[in-house]
């Protein structure tokens, strides 16, 4: 799948509490950002850079004007992406690292959102030829991903622990010839 999509999917589909002051904006921004979609596809980078903008500006019509609901923060990751496409590396740090603080603030260091931003950060770098840098952040990247695995490794242990437990008593409990 498209990543503009899937970023704007998963973060729209949050069960946050939004600040609608007015639902024709949502409606609009979410109009605007489809168009972008459809206008990265046919590699028309300007019109798509238009659309994504007007969407940022509807999402923020409709949110609260600090800039960290998940809406304004996939909108202005998808400026990003338009950026890095049409070449304008420096825009396109600008909105990732912006991304990486809010996600970093609303998120805390180790979420799996953080390390995306820092891989788009660290893909700029590389593009620009900041390879020690580039690589100091994909290494940070990389090291949120593995801690994420680790945490959902973990649970999957405890989880399994857990139905191995309860399969255990009620064996005990058929042997002993207990109701179920």
């Amino acid at each position: 799948g498209d990543p503009l999509h899937f970023i704007w999917r998963t973060n729209t589909n949050t069960n946050t509490t939004l600040n609608n002051k007015d639902p024709i904006e949502k409606e609009m921004a979410m109009t605007h950002k489809n168009l972008g979609y459809f206008h990265m596809k046919r590699k028309e980078l300007d019109l798509a850079l238009d659309a994504f903008s007007k969407a940022h500006k509807s999402v923020l019509a409709y949110q609260n004007m600090d800039g960290t609901h998940p809406d304004v923060i996939a909108a202005l990751h998808n400026l990003g992406i338009c950026h890095e496409r049409r070449g304008e590396l420096d825009k396109a740090m600008q909105c990732y690292e912006r991304v990486y603080m809010v996600r970093t603030r609303t998120l805390g260091e180790n979420h799996v959102d953080v390390a995306d931003a820092i891989n788009n950060m660290s893909n700029i770098l590389q593009r620009k030829g900041d390879l020690d840098a580039a690589m100091e952040l994909y290494e940070a990247a990389l090291l949120i991903y593995k801690r994420q695995v680790a945490v959902a490794s973990s649970s999957h242990k405890q989880a399994a622990n857990g139905r191995n437990e309860k399969e255990r008593v009620e064996a005990q409990r058929r042997v002993a010839g207990a109701p179920q």
